[in-house]
């Protein structure tokens, strides 16, 4: 088993493969102690255990970026020596470098949901990236891993990105990937950031939908829109990447859905 890495520096940077070898924590980081020369670490398909990327992290002295992607193989069926990955045993991992760390992304995750995923002692954290099967929006998700979205507020958070791309490639998110359900989450994130000051500036969504059925008719980027409208007299802006289904269309399948229907 392979897990992928790239750790950067201001001047330099390498990049790499781990190989799981039962228990092993990776050579880089034996015996060396808090003098790794990078402050971002980017992991892909990590196959090992908590106690070697804890060992990972602790490497270098000041960490400012972490992401992972994949805490299994990105083939979907190749699975690692830990297979019970949440949010919160990550953020455990990472507070070390909570006083430094400016940006997190983790996408893929082996069991959703934000229990004890709490943010708010991490004081220098400016960009939060999280998959919304992270947060809990693609599988069902027990009342107990929901957790609060409140904690995902550290106090100088400017950017919050949400990547509704679906973890099993074998389905393509639909146009009802974002519907009320996601908005309304959205809005309830921006309420609790105003009410807290926290200065959050920009919400950005990633959605790529392939399909253009949708059940309720309603044009998604319509909803991200009027979003961003109702948050522009507080200084968020909403982006989102370019619509993967125009308008027109759109507009023809909930036509030819509606006429089908009759």
């Amino acid at each position: 088993m392979v897990s992928t890495f790239r750790a950067e520096s201001p001047n330099t940077w390498a990049e790499g493969s781990f190989y799981a070898r039962g228990q092993l924590v990776p050579d880089q980081t034996e015996g060396k102690g808090r003098n790794g020369p990078f402050t971002k670490l980017k992991l892909r398909c990590f196959l090992l255990t908590p106690e070697a990327l804890e060992a990972l992290v602790c490497w270098p002295k000041r960490l400012e970026v972490f992401q992972l992607k994949f805490s299994f193989g990105d083939d979907y069926s190749t699975m690692g020596l830990h297979t019970e990955w949440t949010l919160a045993m990550l953020k455990q991992i990472l507070a070390i470098h909570r006083s430094t760390l400016r940006s997190i992304k983790l996408y893929a995750v082996n069991v959703a949901g934000l229990a004890d995923f709490d943010l708010r002692e991490f004081e220098s954290l400016e960009e939060l990236s999280l998959s919304s099967a992270c947060t809990g929006h693609q599988y069902p998700v027990q009342s107990y891993m929901m957790g609060s979205f409140t904690n995902l507020l550290a106090p100088r958070l400017r950017v919050f990105q949400w990547d509704l791309t679906l973890e099993n490639q074998q389905h393509c998110e639909g146009m009802d990937s974002f519907d009320q359900k996601e908005e309304d989450w959205l809005r309830a994130l921006v309420r609790e950031a105003l009410a807290r000051g926290c200065p959050l500036q920009s919400i950005e969504i990633k959605f790529t939908p392939s399909s253009s059925h949708c059940f309720n008719g309603i044009y998604p980027w319509d909803r991200m829109d009027a979003l961003g409208a109702d948050l522009r007299p507080y200084g968020i802006k909403v982006r989102y990447n370019t619509p993967s289904i125009n308008r027109e269309e759109f507009s023809k399948t909930v036509e030819n859905t509606k006429k089908q229907e009759a």
